[in-house]
């Protein structure tokens, strides 16, 4: 699910006669059903799998934050990505990142 997402991300910033109709349509249509399956997920549990944080959390919100733009307009996914960013884990790691 990541790469689709990511490569939507990328898509979408490159120019039109570049683009090949047919996979800009189809990573479209898979990225909508990406975001479908998130919110779908988002809407029963806190965190992606249950109410529990877990690994793919912590792959999934870095991967969100690539795209913020196109996912920020959901606000079930918006208070995801911020309950998983206010954890005291994910901000020591930031913090180490920006050391």
């Amino acid at each position: 699910m990541p790469f689709v997402l990511t490569y939507t991300s990328i898509l979408k910033d490159s120019q039109p006669e570049k683009r090949i109709a047919s996979i800009a349509e189809e990573s479209s249509k898979k990225f909508a059903r990406s975001i479908e399956f998130i919110l779908a997920k988002l809407e029963k549990n806190k965190y992606l799998l249950s109410d529990k944080l877990s690994t793919p959390d912590f792959i999934l919100v870095p991967t969100l934050l690539c795209i913020k733009e196109e996912v920020m307009k959901y606000p079930i996914i918006q208070r995801y990505i911020e309950n998983v960013l206010e954890l005291n884990s994910m901000q020591k790691v930031r913090e180490d990142i920006k050391s």
